[in-house]
Order: structure tokens, then C-alpha cells, then sequence
């Protein structure tokens, strides 16, 4: 028919979204290759370091270790102590300002305290027995001794001692001090377990005291010990007693009464 239109034209086709590159193949393959062989590398490289390292020697120790050098006061009590793989040490004094005024009091198997009223430089030896063989470390305890040492001022307890042994009159005295120094000198009452308090320290060493030693004598002597042992540990009867300031006050008084003449 002559009126009728045109059929309209079919729609124009849409284009397909064009595919994204995808990354090839060998390029995944090459990027874990090169992963494996730098993790490959640095274990290779951490192995050699482990191996150099292990298969180093070891620093040698010495036998037995001490410092150079130990500083200590006069009259009170200095600590040493060896580093060793031995069992025991022993220890004894080579040469020092006197020969015989001085204490060397073991502690444990490796460790020893010295006392002495003389000052000066005292040389040590410490003696093991390590691998079967004696090995020896020597030391020099300088006893109120430096580069510049300050002045030594006499000890007040030392000097009110040798006023009080100057007024003692019994002939006997003599033979009187050597027992009182015996008995500070083995500090006996602080080795009880019983002894807790400083009223039981005072009731044991007095009973010690009494086995040899008469309460009548040294009287001058016996008040300046007490005084400088009130004024050490304190008074209190219940006050529990501090072992180690004990034994440091005993020592200070056996070496000082050995001093008495």
C-alpha cells in the first residue's frame, strides 16, 4: 500500500568489551624461580656463617680468675672469691708488711675473708687443682693503699683497747688477753643455731668466755669490747641477730686484742 512506511532499520550491533591482557605464563614461572633461589641463596649463606661460627675455637678462660687487685680498710674484713672450674681453692698469704698479723678466714670452698689491723700490700696466692694439674692466680690486697693514699686515722676503738690494756694490773694478763682472743677469733656462739637474739649472743659468748677466763679479769678490756659490740649490733635483747655484721665485729676484736702488749 502506498501510505504504508518503511520498516525501521535493524539496531547497529554493540562491540564486545575487548578482552584484558592476561600475564603470561612464564612470566609467573620466572618470578617464583627467582623467589627460590634468593631464599636458596641466603640459607646457603646463613649455613656458612653458622658453620664459621661453631667451628671457631672457644675464648680459653684462665684457670682460675681474680681481680688484680682487692682495696680494703684496716681492721675490717675483706672478701675474696676465685672463679674456677676446681673443686677447692686454698689460699695463703706471699709476702705482705707482717708476717703473721693478719686472719684468713675461709667462707666456702672458693671464697675467703682477710683481716688485718697493718696496713700495706699484701700478695695472695690462690691455689686449684684443675684437669689434675695445680694451676695458681695471685692477687694484691691493698689494705688502705693507693696512688694517693689519704691519712689512716687511728681507730677510736683500737685506741680506748690500748688505753684500757694499759690500766689492767694482773700479771697474768698476758695469758688472759690470748684466751679472749681465742674466743672472738672462733666466734663460736654465732655458729649455734640457737643463738637468735642478741640477748642469746650475750648469754653464749659470756658462757664461753667462762671456761677459761675468770669474770673478774681483763675488766678494762671486757667493758671497751662491750661498748664497741653495743655500739656495732645494738642493744635490744629481742633484736635478731645479724651474723655477718657479728662475725665482722668478732674478727675486728680478735685481731685487735692480738695487738694488745
Amino acid at each position: 500500500m502506498a501510505d504504508q512506511l518503511p520498516p525501521p532499520p535493524p539496531p547497529a550491533p554493540v562491540p564486545a568489551p575487548a578482552p584484558s591482557p592476561s600475564t603470561p605464563i612464564w612470566r609467573l614461572v620466572s618470578s617464583v624461580v627467582i623467589l627460590l633461589v634468593g631464599i636458596a641463596v641466603g640459607m646457603g649463606g646463613y649455613c656458612l656463617i653458622k658453620a664459621w661460627w661453631d667451628s671457631s675455637p672457644p675464648i680459653p678462660h684462665p684457670p682460675i680468675q681474680l681481680d688484680a687487685t682487692y682495696p680494703g680498710h684496716a681492721g675490717r674484713l675483706l672478701k675474696i672469691q676465685a672463679v674456677t672450674p676446681g673443686n677447692k681453692v686454698k689460699w695463703r698469704i706471699l709476702s705482705g708488711p707482717t708476717q703473721d698479723n693478719y686472719d684468713l678466714e675461709i667462707e666456702d670452698s672458693k671464697t675467703v675473708y682477710f683481716c688485718t689491723p697493718i696496713v700495706g700490700d699484701y700478695l695472695l696466692e690462690a691455689i686449684a687443682v684443675v684437669g689434675n694439674e695445680a694451676e695458681r692466680a695471685e692477687t694484691h690486697l691493698l689494705i688502705d693503699v693507693g696512688p694517693t693514699p689519704p691519712p689512716n686515722p687511728p681507730d677510736p676503738f683500737y685506741i680506748a683497747l690500748s688505753a684500757a690494756w694499759a690500766k689492767e694490773k694482773d700479771p697474768a694478763k698476758e695469758s688472759q688477753v690470748q684466751v679472749l682472743t681465742t674466743v672472738y677469733k672462733q666466734a663460736i656462739p654465732l655458729n649455734d643455731p640457737n643463738v637468735k637474739t642478741l640477748s642469746d649472743l650475750r648469754n653464749a659468748l659470756h658462757a664461753e668466755v667462762q671456761k677459761d677466763l675468770a669474770d673478774s679479769a681483763l675488766p678494762e678490756v671486757r667493758r671497751v669490747i662491750a661498748d664497741y659490740l653495743n655500739k656495732t649490733l645494738g642493744t635490744g635483747p629481742t633484736t635478731p641477730v645479724d651474723r655477718a655484721a657479728a662475725l665482722s665485729a668478732f674478727k675486728r676484736v680478735s685481731v685487735y686484742l692480738g695487738e694488745l702488749k
